[in-house]
């Protein structure tokens, strides 16, 4: 019987879930992979240096690149040599100090290994996204090219052409800067700091609901249109400043 279990075959990819706080980088798909300790093949996580390989003392552990088979990791089974980690639960973490009543040494977590997904998998784009995607990268590269025939009319002998020609290239990039700027603020507050756990957001659910979405586009609105003409009439007499803030800041607005 126990050969017979040493010998079950592995499934192809498992699914961990729950694993919390430091060892959050656990939860996740793992690959079945050809990398081989102790008798069993590992499993690797995509896009990661985390491991779940079996250790020397015959435990499946999560074990960083670099100490593949050997007993270091930051997440153990307690089943001794169990056919594949999905039968090796219940497992454990290692606490550093003291918390509560929780003492310090190998306290056991609440992480799961499945050889199913726990939910389903969304697919990694939808086709929306990328028609979007596909959308946003053509009019990127139509600027580029733009770009390139302005450049070349910045050497005209005229200098009504070249004066339109060096207008055109800045508001070009004053509204790619703008642009990038503005989702970038607002990717970090809907994706970010809203939803972030207090102190370091609001601890709102995501997806942000559309009334605060709404309700927090109109204060940036609001915000930017204050700014705008606050540093205009600070820069009104200084003409190539207020271009700048003109410009920019109407694209941002």
């Amino acid at each position: 019987g126990g050969a017979g279990a040493d010998d079950a075959p592995q499934p192809a990819t498992v699914y961990v879930s729950g694993a919390l706080a430091s060892v959050a980088i656990a939860n996740g798909r793992d690959d079945l992979c050809a990398e081989f300790h102790n008798g069993k093949n590992c499993f690797k996580k995509a896009h990661t240096m985390l491991w779940l390989c079996m250790d020397e003392h015959s435990l499946w552990n999560f074990q960083p690149q670099g100490f593949l088979g050997k007993s270091q990791g930051i997440m153990v089974s307690t089943q001794k040599g169990a056919a594949t980690p999905v039968g090796a639960g219940p497992w454990r973490v290692w606490q550093d100090k003291q918390i509560g009543a929780v003492k310090e040494g190998w306290t056991n977590s609440k992480a799961l290994v499945r050889d199913v997904a726990p939910y389903p998998i969304a697919p990694l784009m939808s086709t929306d996204d990328l028609l979007t995607n596909q959308t946003i990268a053509g009019m990127l590269f139509g600027f580029m090219i733009l770009g390139g025939l302005l450049s070349s009319l910045t050497g005209s002998t005229d200098p009504r052409i070249r004066a339109c020609a060096f207008r055109l290239i800045s508001a070009t990039f004053t509204f790619l800067i703008a642009f990038l700027l503005v989702q970038a603020v607002w990717d970090l507050l809907v994706e970010q700091i809203f939803p972030a756990p207090f102190p370091r957001g609001f601890g709102l659910t995501f997806p942000i609901k559309p009334g605060i979405q709404i309700m927090a586009s109109f204060a940036l609105f609001s915000l930017c249109f204050l700014l705008l003409n606050f540093v205009g009439w600070k820069v009104q007499f200084r003409r190539s400043r207020l271009m700048v803030i003109k410009t920019i800041g109407a694209h941002v607005t």
